[in-house]
């Protein structure tokens, strides 16, 4: 990823998403887990 720059700053900004459901059993199925995968993955190229 490039650092980005602008007229007074420089900046290269990375999250890392952890959901962590109260109780910590599955909640997620397999299909919820790859739809919210598409899902960032495509926010993220959107805003990229």
């Amino acid at each position: 990823m490039k650092t980005k720059t602008t007229s007074h700053s420089k900046y290269n900004i990375y999250y890392h998403l952890v959901w962590c459901p109260k109780y910590r059993h599955q909640v997620l199925t397999v299909q919820i887990e790859t739809y919210l995968k598409k899902l960032i993955y495509n926010i993220c190229d959107h805003y990229k």
